[in-house]
């Protein structure tokens, strides 16, 4: 009916909790003529579900599939941050992500299960660590003045070569002379609309508070948000890879007749 909000129906495939939109070829322009049967999609083949996005029959999923696939899971993403969390799911750094990685996307990018690992969800806001695994292409895990000042121009801080230069004296490693992830991220802070950042991450709080105690308060944000996407990737890891185990054994027992020992 127009005009009448329709309820969303979650369905399981392969023991993953996603929306049942998902599997709807629909306007996403995905394989398939017929529109799925929600209340039949709860055995499911996850391949057949793999297919789907494969459009192009590459046996992989590649940027443009992938961003198919949050826009079916709602999951409304700016392009750099789709661009930052598909580098998170192509573990291989192959630029596509394989089968397997597709079961870790679904896991990790379905904001709709609240039980799940503190509740994760990707935000819309560009993080620190974002921005730095974008730049760090060799990833060293540090960046040197040239990287920096290309972040800089990125993020719309772009300033004169002397105070570049400054900054990126502050946090160096002397040593490296180069600027690891955790310096990085102070210097991330110092340069930033912390009130801005706040808002984007729908953080309320006092504008007339000192800059220094927001910056505090958007740093533990910031660190709030890797812990959870740790815990959530390792999570879908472990699920994962205990299924494969489990799918294994089942597989040994099988081809032993049932044998008991």
């Amino acid at each position: 009916m127009i005009g009448r909000k329709q309820r969303k129906r979650v369905v399981y495939v392969d023991g993953i909790p996603i929306e049942s939109t998902l599997l709807d070829a629909g306007e996403s322009g995905l394989k398939g003529e017929e529109k799925s049967d929600p209340t039949s999609l709860t055995a499911l083949d996850p391949r057949a579900l793999f297919d789907k996005y494969d459009t192009d029959g590459s046996g992989d999923i590649d940027f443009e599939e992938f961003k198919v696939l949050l826009h079916d899971l709602s999951v409304k993403l700016t392009e750099p941050k789709a661009r930052a969390y598909f580098k998170r799911c192509d573990r291989r750094r192959r630029g596509c992500i394989s089968f397997d990685e597709f079961r870790l996307a679904l896991y990790t990018c379905d904001p709709k299960n609240p039980e799940r690992t503190g509740g994760f969800a990707p935000g819309q806001s560009l993080a620190p660590k974002d921005l730095f695994e974008m730049f760090d292409k060799e990833e060293e895990g540090a960046i040197d003045r040239g990287t920096f000042m290309e972040v800089l121009e990125f993020i719309g801080h772009k300033m004169p070569l002397d105070k570049m230069e400054a900054l990126f004296a502050d946090y160096e490693d002397p040593e490296l002379e180069m600027m690891p992830y955790l310096q990085f991220k102070k210097a991330w802070l110092s340069v930033v609309d912390v009130q801005a950042e706040l808002r984007q991450r729908g953080e309320r709080f006092n504008r007339f508070l000192p800059p220094r105690m927001l910056a505090k308060k958007l740093a533990m944000l910031v660190t709030l948000e890797e812990k959870q996407e740790a815990l959530t990737l390792l999570e879908a890891n472990n699920t994962l890879s205990d299924e494969a185990i489990a799918a294994q054994r089942r597989e040994l027992v099988k081809e032993g007749g049932g044998i008991q020992m």
